[in-house]
């Protein structure tokens, strides 16, 4: 069965989040943490989104960004892709072969968020 379409607009607040292959770490220590912190922005600035929250756990993170264009499948994908080929402690200390993320350049997953704080 096909997910369901997800739906972007330009001043939209989604919930986005990744896990790693098999539920494994993705980063193994604060360089690693590091190094995703600056792709994060990296991809921030090249997407044109605001970033308001983020949360880096073991094996996943949470994102709440603000969409400025409808790009948000190009900016997740370019983002876990990026993490998962450039050289991060975890691939090179366990020697492991291909991605990072589970279907990185397919699998994430977002929430559009509509609510009030209050």
């Amino acid at each position: 069965m096909a997910r369901a379409l997800r739906i972007e607009q330009p001043g939209g607040w989604y919930h986005l989040t990744a896990r790693g292959n098999e539920r494994k770490a993705i980063y193994l220590d604060d360089a690693d943490r590091r190094h995703f912190c600056e792709l994060l922005a990296e991809t921030v600035a090249r997407f044109r989104m605001s970033l308001h929250v983020y949360v880096l756990m073991g094996n996943h993170y949470h994102l709440m960004v603000e969409l400025a264009e409808t790009n948000l499948s190009r900016a997740m994908q370019w983002l876990n892709v990026i993490m998962s080929v450039t050289a991060c402690g975890l691939t090179a200390v366990t020697s492991a072969v291909g991605i990072s993320f589970r279907d990185a350049t397919r699998r994430w997953w977002s929430i559009r968020w509509a609510g009030d704080c209050n």
